[in-house]
């Protein structure tokens, strides 16, 4: 008996039936191609940085240990990611022919909105070290609206060793400018920097590159500035 049922299901169906089994077969195969995978488009200076948070911890051997969050915006294009500059070499006005090198390491990147996370080194440039974040050039992973992207990295050569003169005690001063010029708008920034001793003194200038403008606000408790 199910045999036969079948049989008169494929054989004998209405014409209501077949139609309706032909429209559904339309609809899914319109689906199927407008799904087919977005590139990126747009331009990527019109994307905006809604947040980015710093945090530093400095270990007593002197390495900082960065973590960098992104609430980053790309509006209604379909962007692939980001690039990231970091000061590699920065010179010192009392000896010019004396320069300072940070030395990174050790990049990770992270999504927790599900974006696509990559990070490498695209470029040298000058005295930058530029990174890619995000999916490479010619993907068709794409993403709108608004991602997060958390990236760790260290950093070695950052301190400076203040010797014991004019009264002042022995310390460390770590100085490094966390945010070159962007491209990009960027809304909000914050950055904590945490070491194994309580923070002594601290400044924080904000602005276009060379900027002595200070910070919107700064202070500093215990090991945290």
């Amino acid at each position: 008996a199910r045999n036969m049922s079948l049989t008169s299901l494929r054989t004998d169906a209405p014409p209501r039936l077949r139609a309706l089994a032909i429209a559904i077969f339309a609809a899914l195969a319109l689906s199927v191609f407008a799904a087919l995978p977005a590139q990126a488009d747009g331009d990527s200076t019109e994307d905006i940085v809604r947040n980015v948070d710093i945090a530093v911890q400095i270990d007593a051997s002197g390495i900082a240990h960065v973590t960098e969050t992104y609430t980053w915006d790309f509006g209604d294009r379909n962007g692939l990611g980001f690039y990231r500059s970091l000061v590699q070499y920065a010179g010192w006005e009392d000896d010019t022919s004396l320069m300072r090198q940070y030395v990174y390491s050790n990049f990770e990147i992270s999504s927790p909105s599900g974006a696509p996370a990559e990070v490498w080194v695209e470029d040298e440039y000058g005295t930058l070290l530029i990174l890619s974040v995000g999916a490479p050039d010619g993907s068709s992973d794409t993403r709108t609206g608004v991602q997060t992207y958390v990236l760790t990295y260290d950093i070695e050569g950052s301190l400076n060793a203040i010797t014991d003169t004019s009264g002042n005690p022995a310390q460390e001063e770590f100085f490094w400018n966390p945010l070159e010029d962007w491209d990009n708008d960027i809304e909000s920034a914050t950055v904590a920097i945490t070491g194994p001793a309580d923070v002594v003194d601290l400044a924080c200038y904000a602005g276009p590159f060379g900027s002595d403008d200070p910070c919107t606000s700064y202070t500093s408790e215990g090991g945290t500035a």
